[in-house]
């Protein structure tokens, strides 16, 4: 039968009295046991208020519909039957007990009990089932643990020691930038020691953990300090985000903030199939973010999806009294070049993954209790990311020197001699291109200090109440269209008109 039209799992409970006498001692105190702990196990993951169930029986009534649960664990022993329940039980099923008046053989009993064979049996029989249960409860138990109410001296404690932050794409260039900044970010406030760090990170990416590694202490920044750092404070976890996961919750569960940077391809020339690949990353994160109750989620978007303000060669947003862009802009994504013979770009694909992250932000933060910060990133190369080293290509898989053709679904090549026109009209708008680029440059101090502001700020929803953020993630550049207002306190400091600060 359905209970309130779910599907149930039956467990029955055997008669305290005859479960006492009927049992060897050795079965009775052990089963008791592990009841307990499996009980106490579903009652901390939230499966149930007070369970009372006689797990440590069998076997089990359910709904067939219920069935793929068990079929689909590749457990022998006694596992194959438990796992199934709280499998179950998390797909919403309703996991319901009655008593039965069950005597044990008294033949078993007589055969069975003060034999040390059955007494190591039922040993066994504990050391298996209890880890694994915990293990597939493992996503529900972090969960609850992160909820936990803590007392008073606690919470000051916690909130005088390092937060954890979670970086997803970790590997790569912002990612790498922002774990350096966080793993060496230390307090200056009066309420914690002089000097102490402020942030444990977790990295995570789908680059295997020493290749992680390797590229943090590959950095200018290497050093005994920067070692120690990672040694002590980061956490590197490989995962691949492009399927679901419970692990994704338990990245996430416990976190300060979550930057979410990870793409599978992280440039303009995305294609529709990375595109999409994209999307789904972007809603499995925000999925296990809202299943995780994290505080805040920081999403990494483009100021690609506002390219498209600037269309077909036109450079109106680069005359003086041009509107401003803004978080309230027209959203109009894609930045589509079309300058033939000189250059032909389509940012389409790209841009489109990155809208889709803000969106799914949106409605997490309007349905659930996570704020969202989504920065609008501009230019920021890899490595060094000098103004000197900025092209007219938008991309850095090309160089400085570098003008570009369209080959195909958001790719862009160098150009040919013969694609370009004269020298002065060539000048003339690689000239452009390059005030458009160049005005959308964020320096390396000014990202590390942007994703501080988006870490640290209290948010007002922008007025209407919603914990959702939109922010422009550009440096000060002299002329550039891109509004410099935002809602978290950040204050560019470079221009990439003038000399870079060392």
């Amino acid at each position: 039968h359905r209970r309130g039209g779910r599907p149930v799992v039956a467990v029955p409970l055997r008669n305290a009295a005859l479960f006492a006498r009927c049992y060897p001692i050795e079965q009775h105190q052990a089963e008791s046991f592990l009841n307990t702990a499996l009980n106490g196990l579903a009652c901390e993951a939230g499966l149930s208020p007070k369970p009372e169930l006689d797990l440590a029986f069998g076997p089990f009534a359910l709904d067939r519909a219920l069935a793929l649960h068990w079929l689909s664990y590749d457990g022998l022993r006694w596992d194959a039957q438990l796992v199934g329940v709280f499998r179950a039980w998390r797909a919403g099923a309703a996991v319901c007990t009655c008593e039965v008046a069950y005597r044990h053989p008294a033949k078993q009993l007589a055969a069975e009990q003060g034999q040390l064979e059955w007494i190591l049996k039922r040993h066994e029989q504990l050391a298996c089932l209890v880890p694994i249960i915990r293990a597939e409860l493992a996503p529900e138990l972090t969960l609850a643990a992160a909820r936990r109410p803590r007392a008073a001296s606690e919470s000051r404690q916690q909130e005088a020691s390092t937060q954890l932050l979670v970086i997803t794409g970790s590997g790569g260039n912002i990612g790498l930038k922002l774990a350096l900044y966080f793993l060496l970010a230390r307090r200056s406030d009066a309420n914690s020691a002089d000097g102490e760090f402020r942030f444990r990170v977790r990295l995570a990416d789908r680059l295997p953990t020493e290749e992680v590694r390797r590229r943090l202490l590959a950095t200018p920044h290497d050093s005994a300090e920067l070692r120690a750092a990672v040694d002590e404070r980061a956490e590197l976890v490989q995962l691949e985000l492009s399927a679901w996961s419970p692990q994704l919750v338990s990245l996430m569960a416990g976190a300060h903030a979550v930057i979410h940077l990870a793409a599978v391809n992280p440039f303009p020339d995305a294609s529709w199939a990375e595109c999409a690949q994209s999307c789904d990353i972007h809603a499995l994160v925000v999925e296990g973010a809202v299943r995780a109750r994290v505080r805040r989620l920081i999403l990494a978007s483009s100021s690609h999806v506002l390219g498209n303000h600037w269309r077909d060669g036109s450079c109106a947003l680069l005359l003086p009294d041009a509107p401003l862009l803004t978080s309230a802009s027209e959203l109009r994504p894609g930045t589509q070049f079309n300058l033939l013979p000189l250059a032909q770009m389509d940012a389409m694909p790209y841009s489109v993954a990155k809208l889709c992250a803000e969106r799914l932000g949106a409605c997490a933060a309007q349905h659930s209790a996570m704020e969202v910060v989504v920065v609008r990133i501009g230019w920021c190369q890899p490595g060094a990311n000098l103004p000197s080293t900025l092209s007219a290509t938008g991309t850095p898989k090309l160089g400085a020197g570098d003008t570009f053709a369209a080959t195909g679904e958001g790719d862009v090549r160098p150009a040919a001699a013969a694609e370009v026109g004269g020298a002065a009209e060539l000048e003339q708008r690689r000239a452009e291109i390059e005030l458009w680029f160049r005005n959308m440059w964020l320096s390396n101090r000014d990202l590390v200090q942007l994703f501080e502001a988006t870490v640290v700020a209290v948010l007002d929803g922008q007025g209407t109440g919603v914990p959702f953020v939109v922010v422009n993630g550009m440096s000060s550049n002299r002329g550039s269209r891109w509004s410099k207002e935002n809602a978290i306190g950040y204050l560019a400091l470079d221009d990439v008109h003038a000399r870079p600060a060392a």
